[in-house]
């Protein structure tokens, strides 16, 4: 959404935004759905999330902070999925546009988010991947954005066999912390 006379941003001003953090030297990635749209899902894009290395993710929040001119930090997504914790992210709104913008720390995500593990959009955008997005998934156990994601590219056992980890290994630490920042709902 957005305020009253908002516009959608081009695709020079969804990388100039970006680039805030790129010319800072911080690496970045999109991921949730708009990764999941980059790689042939049919979702409906809410915030454009943004994964930072864990050691740079304060300071990328000071950036966009700093950037007064076209960000303003506001409140989490009034409409959010139970299995995430965006809500505890910093987001910003893009002034006189409808785009939202959250930061997530890359320990989040379960993804070394490192220049190595991310490509290039044809526009220039950063997305992880697409092996290492999808063992992120598998990782995190997200289960429907997985589903999603194998459908969206077509992705065969085959191509999982030759690419992911498929052991069985579970980060069971991520996974303990992931869960306990979970609000209990029966004690």
């Amino acid at each position: 959404m957005g305020d009253e006379g908002d516009v959608d941003p081009s695709s020079e001003q969804v990388s100039a935004i970006v680039s805030i953090l790129l010319n800072a030297g911080i690496c970045c990635c999109f991921v949730q759905e708009f990764a999941l749209l980059y790689y042939g899902t049919r979702r409906l894009p809410n915030d454009r999330i943004l994964c930072v290395p864990d050691e740079q993710h304060e300071l990328a929040v000071e950036l966009f902070t700093s950037q007064s001119n076209i960000l303003k930090p506001c409140g989490p997504l009034p409409l959010r999925r139970s299995d995430l914790l965006n809500h505890k992210y910093p987001r910003f709104k893009a002034i006189g546009r409808t785009d939202f913008w959250l930061l997530v720390p890359a320990s989040y995500c379960h993804i070394a988010c490192e220049p190595s593990n991310v490509e290039w959009s044809q526009r220039g955008l950063p997305y992880p991947k697409l092996p290492v997005y999808v063992q992120s998934l598998m990782d995190t156990k997200t289960g429907v954005d997985l589903e999603d994601l194998i459908d969206g590219m077509d992705l065969s056992e085959e191509w999982g066999e030759q690419n992911l980890d498929l052991e069985g290994y579970t980060d069971t630490k991520w996974l303990e912390g992931y869960f306990d920042a979970f609000p209990r709902r029966w004690s």
